[in-house]
């Protein structure tokens, strides 16, 4: 749903009526339940027929409207940054509607609803009663990240590999990367993650988000996460995947 209204520039009334931005998108449009507070989503962008050298400033704003119930669970900056303002749980609701307005400097405007999908997660698997009573230790490359707390319990925050939910001693969701089985190096400092889609990765702090992949012995770069979809550069064929 887009809705759209022109204006005209402020400063100068005579000038050529402005046109409204003419799309509206998100970068990201699923997020794993139980993220901390004020987790990273994706980012607003707006398209302008009237930014002919990218010198327009646009501003982003949630808004109330017809596919706006779901505003009050996440927040956006004027700069476009969509965080988490709740924390998400798929038994409550496995998707949220967001109405978004996007204005250019000559008060012309967009509005579009987007629809956010939540992704269940497992139940931390627990093997003992002892366990129960003890977190899991963090070890390897996830050593140092800190724990969101109790509002999002199995999350931890790593300054250098992001956000992630840990499901078992060697299983972890990530938040851009997914699902990821861990193993670490015996030999040195880095840890192997295998992926479904990808197959067994190395990296470490010292050289992430570069990736060392056995499959075929290149280095990858990631890039981000659209859609749910991780994109990486590929160092040997210098093309993006």
């Amino acid at each position: 749903l887009e809705e759209a209204q022109a204006g005209t520039d402020p400063a100068n009334p005579a000038s050529v009526p402005n046109s409204a931005p003419t799309a509206l998108t998100l970068s990201n449009l699923r997020v794993a339940e139980g993220r901390p507070v004020g987790d990273l989503v994706g980012f607003a962008r707006a398209l302008d027929s009237d930014d002919t050298n990218g010198s327009l400033h646009h501003q982003f704003l949630l808004v109330d409207g017809n596919g706006s119930s779901g505003n009050a669970f996440f927040s956006l900056t004027p700069d476009g940054e969509l965080r988490t303002a709740q924390v998400l749980a798929f038994e409550t609701h496995q998707e949220h509607s967001l109405r978004v307005r996007v204005t250019d400097d000559g008060n012309a405007s967009l509005e579009r609803t987007f629809v956010i999908e939540v992704i269940d997660l497992p139940e931390r698997i627990q093997t003992s009663a002892s366990e129960e009573e003890a977190p899991l230790v963090l070890s390897g490359l996830l050593a140092g990240a800190d724990a969101a707390g109790p509002v999002a319990p199995d999350w931890y925050q790593s300054a250098w590999f992001g956000s992630f939910m840990r499901a078992s001693e060697t299983w972890i969701y990530h938040s851009e990367l997914q699902w990821l089985y861990l193993n670490p190096d015996t030999e040195g400092d880095g840890s192997w993650l295998w992926s479904e889609e990808q197959g067994w990765l190395w990296t470490t702090s010292e050289v992430y988000p570069w990736l060392y992949r056995h499959d075929d012995a290149t280095w990858i770069y990631f890039i981000k996460s659209v859609g749910g979809k991780p994109y990486f550069y590929n160092n040997s064929t210098k093309n993006v995947e």
